[in-house]
Parts: C-alpha cells; sequence; structure tokens
C-alpha cells in the first residue's frame, strides 16, 4: 500500500511536470508576440515609457520536492519497521500519512492556482498599466480609473502575520479590473499603482474644489468648505490630525467634535483623498 501510495505521488509529479514544461522555442515565441503586443496596446492607449513587468506567483515545486524527500523516507522507515518488527520503527507510518495527505494538497494547491494565474501578467507603465491573464488584455490609465483598494492585516497575538492585498480598478472601456495576490510582488506593484493615481489626478481635483464644486468618494465628500461625512460636515480648520491603522481613516477634529473613522475599502483613490485632506489642512491652517 505504502508502495503504491509513493509510486501515485511520483506520476502525479511526473505529469505534472510534463505537462506544464511545453516547447522551449513555442514558449518563447509566445512571449515574444504577447510583449509585442503589450507594446501595441500601450502605444494606443498613451501609457508612455515601461517601467516594470511582474508575472504569476510561482508555485513552491521545490518545496513541494522536499516534502516528497521527507514522505519517501518516512515511508521507507515504515516498511523498515515492519520488516524487523521494531515498533517504534512502525510508528513512522502515521507520520507518512500525515505528511502524504500534506503532500496531496501542496500539489494540488499548486496545480489549481497555477492553472488559475497562468499567463498572468501585469505591465506598468509612466501614465497606465496592461493586465494580461490568457488571451484577455485591460488597460487602466492611472488619470482616469477609479482605485478601491482592500488591504486586510492577519494578525495573531496582536503581531500582523502577513496583509493580504486586493486592488479594483476600473480600464478605459469602463469594466473593473481586479488585481489580487496571484501577481509576483504585490508588496511593490501595489503602492507603486496607489501613489500614480494619486499624483496623476491631483491636479483634475484641486480644480474641481478650486472651482467650488464637491468630490465625492464613497463614504466621504471633500468640498471646498471642508470634509463632509455621515451627513455632518467639518470644516478644514477643525481637522487636527489624520491617522491610518488596520484597515480605516481616522480623521480627527477639534471642537469636541468625534473623528470621522471610516474603512479604507470603502474609499475610492484613496491616496488621492488624503493628498487632498493634506492640501485642505496646509492651506487653511
Amino acid at each position: 500500500m505504502a508502495v503504491g501510495i509513493v509510486i501515485g505521488v511520483i506520476i502525479v509529479v511526473v505529469l505534472v511536470s510534463l505537462g506544464w514544461s511545453g516547447n522551449s522555442k513555442e514558449r518563447e515565441q509566445h512571449r515574444r508576440e504577447r510583449a509585442q503586443s503589450i507594446s501595441d496596446v500601450a502605444i494606443r492607449a498613451g501609457l508612455g515609457g515601461h517601467s516594470k513587468t511582474f508575472g504569476p506567483v510561482p508555485a513552491d515545486w521545490h518545496g513541494i520536492g522536499r516534502l516528497a524527500q521527507i514522505f519517501v523516507g518516512l515511508v521507507g522507515v515504515t516498511v523498515l519497521g515492519f520488516g524487523v518488527h521494531v515498533a517504534v520503527l512502525q510508528f513512522a507510518m502515521y507520520l507518512a500519512l500525515i505528511v502524504g495527505l500534506g503532500l496531496v494538497f501542496s500539489i494540488l494547491s499548486a496545480v489549481f492556482y497555477g492553472q488559475r494565474n497562468a499567463g498572468g501578467r501585469l505591465d506598468l507603465f509612466e501614465h497606465g498599466l496592461v493586465f494580461t491573464l490568457k488571451s484577455r488584455q485591460q488597460v487602466v490609465r492611472y488619470d482616469s480609473t477609479t482605485l478601491i483598494q482592500d488591504l486586510i492585516e492577519h494578525r495573531r497575538n496582536g503581531v500582523t502575520i502577513r496583509v493580504t492585498q486586493a486592488y479594483e480598478l476600473t480600464d478605459i472601456d469602463g469594466r473593473p479590473l481586479r488585481l489580487r495576490e496571484g501577481i509576483s510582488n504585490p508588496e511593490e506593484w501595489g503602492p507603486q499603482i496607489q501613489q500614480q493615481v494619486g499624483i496623476h489626478q491631483m491636479p483634475a481635483a484641486l480644480a474641481t474644489l478650486g472651482a467650488g464644486r464637491p468630490m465625492e468618494f464613497g463614504t466621504i465628500t471633500l468640498q471646498p468648505a471642508g470634509i463632509s461625512a455621515f451627513g455632518t460636515l467639518v470644516p478644514w480648520a477643525e481637522i487636527t490630525d489624520v491617522e491610518i491603522a488596520e484597515g480605516q481613516l481616522r480623521i480627527k477634529t477639534g471642537a469636541g467634535r468625534p473623528a470621522i473613522t471610516t474603512n479604507i475599502s470603502s474609499l475610492r483613490n484613496f491616496n488621492l483623498v488624503c493628498a487632498l485632506i493634506r492640501h485642505g489642512r496646509g492651506i487653511r491652517n
């Protein structure tokens, strides 16, 4: 039975590896064609110079290989234990079962996420980005998109152990584009997109407020006179501080008013909102 499990795992790993290997020349040709297609789309959309490319998160096949080695070793110890009738060595069977189940789960997860993210590519440019998934492409311009970010801190004993990141943008055709952690290095491309959206949209936002028109960003509205939220208008002069913590924006106010607190995920173009609030406080305090 144990030998059958080992053989089954080896077959699965080999089949997955063969299925993903493909022909190197064909893969290289496909990469060149896709890169040219992305470049053409970016030129048509006026995105400017290319900044950086991010590919899909690769499966940890090295880790899976190490786990498979441990599993095979435990199976060997189990077979030896039954052969020499040593109870301590036979106990390895239970460890082999646990490790084997973990190995199967790891392989299935790698295959699932690999298939889901296969072909995913994010290209950042001077004035926007292009997201490619298989044959589908979406183009985003920083000066016209709407960005909603959802950053979730996962804590253990009061300590943040990891942050899950997701961003929803609007492409140039008005379609939603959701970027998740299936693209490698979200801690790099996420803040860069946020920053660029704020930079590109700041001049138009200042012009709108300067013309006396309000700007609505979800749960809060910025007006020439101050910030409006939950039915209350707080003048710029009464805003004392702005805090960002645990996925929330907290705007502290004076004159005995309660602070304005809202979830970051309920705000559009969060970085732009913060920049405008700082600007509003700066020119009126």
